[in-house]
């Protein structure tokens, strides 16, 4: 009588939020652990995915007021996706195909948890997120807070997977 979410094959694409009738599923929310970081010393960096620009009627104030809230740098993870496609040619050219190429942690999941045969075909790179998680701790050293902000509630998921630890401090 009350509805569940089975974690064995759940693969957080967000679909429960949006058909849940009771409307008991929510994403847990980062924004308070996002504001004690503000509130530290140390340089908090946010990797901003692409969708924004089409998200909002002024794209360019969203950069403006993170840095007013106090973020001390706001990138782009188009960054990390350029990394990322880079990376994926050069497996591409390296080994014989065929191959399943997706930044997307909600297809990867979909992929590990229902359909496992496929996994080998998946290319072993890291999501964009990830990707410009690394630079960005590369760029403004290995104490900083980086928070990923975009839409997708995967990122939530992949963002806590034990491989990602010290990555990614949060995703709003």
């Amino acid at each position: 009588g009350h509805a569940q979410i089975w974690q064995e094959r759940c693969i957080l694409d967000g679909h429960c939020l949006s058909v849940c009738p009771q409307g008991a599923k929510q994403v847990l929310s980062d924004v308070d652990k996002v504001k004690t970081y503000l509130q530290q010393d140390t340089p908090v960096v946010v990797s901003l995915a692409p969708s924004y620009i089409a998200s909002c009627h002024h794209p360019h104030k969203i950069v403006a007021g993170l840095k007013a809230l106090g973020f001390s740098y706001v990138e782009e993870t188009a960054n990390g996706a350029e990394l990322v496609a880079w990376a994926h040619r050069a497996y591409i050219e390296a080994h014989k195909g065929p191959f399943i190429a997706s930044s997307c942690p909600g297809v990867v999941n979909l992929i590990e948890k229902h359909y496992p045969a496929a996994r080998d075909y998946l290319i072993p790179i890291v999501s964009p997120m990830i990707a410009h998680g690394h630079l960005l701790r590369e760029s403004y050293g290995p104490q900083c807070r980086v928070v990923f902000i975009g839409p997708c509630v995967a990122k939530k998921g992949e963002a806590a997977e034990t491989q990602f630890q010290g990555v990614i401090d949060a995703v709003l």
